[in-house]
């Protein structure tokens, strides 16, 4: 026998009133609004920016250091290499973007080029120990300069692809005089004499992506190497 009651004024049998019954929500009582979604998306937006831009600006000094280190390294083994070997050593700044290393020494037709270093003619181009008198050792942006000369050939494996591709040379930071050939009369360079002291001083200014400097100098009386901001 079925069983009826009754429930808020109207009949139900027992097994519809043990049935759930579909939950209604008026509006504000229940899920997100459009306004709320289009807050959370902005708020998730700006936090990935400001991540973005930290990585970027870690990235950045990262290779600013980098660079700076490179520089440092190379002017000092220029100045210890011209008292080891009496020979003149000039370092040329290549003023661009990204930045460029280049070392020069001059030898006889009977020498070998040091390690590191490869015989060119006067305009850059590799030759013969045999029948060269310049010996060049290149420091490049691999992105920049990795699948062309003096990177790109097999005869060039002493190319030292370590700039940063982020970094520039600032040719208006930079206040070392301009080069002589070998090297391209537009850059800047700095030469190294057999005593250890440099022909003239300056400073060649190094500028990361985010436009922070790094500023390296070379005493001309000394050769001392200093680095400042």
């Amino acid at each position: 026998m079925l069983a009826v009651y009754v429930l808020y004024g109207q009949g139900m049998t027992i097994g519809e009133s043990m049935r759930p019954k579909p939950r209604s929500f008026r509006d504000g009582q229940a899920g997100f609004t459009l306004i709320e979604l289009v807050v959370v998306v902005g708020l998730i937006g700006v936090v990935l920016a400001i991540l973005v831009m930290g990585v970027r600006r870690a990235s950045d000094a990262f290779s600013l250091r980098k660079a700076a280190t490179t520089v440092i390294s190379e002017v000092r083994r220029a100045q210890s290499s011209a008292v080891a070997d009496g020979v003149d050593y000039m370092v040329e700044f290549a003023l661009a973007n990204p930045g460029r290393i280049n070392t020069y020494r001059t030898k006889l037709l009977t020498e070998t080029c040091p390690t590191g270093m490869l015989p060119i003619d006067s305009t850059g181009l590799y030759q013969l120990d045999s029948t060269s008198t310049l010996c060049r050792r290149a420091i490049v942006d691999p992105i920049t300069f990795g699948v062309q000369p003096p990177c790109g050939l097999p005869s060039h494996k002493t190319c030292n692809p370590d700039w940063p591709s982020s970094v520039a040379i600032n040719g208006g930071g930079t206040t070392f005089t301009a080069c002589s050939p070998p090297a391209n009369v537009a850059n800047k360079c700095v030469t190294f004499k057999m005593l250890g002291y440099a022909d003239a001083g300056g400073t060649v200014q190094l500028q990361s992506r985010s436009s922070v400097m790094a500023n390296i100098a070379v005493t001309a009386a000394t050769g001392r190497v200093s680095v400042g901001p």
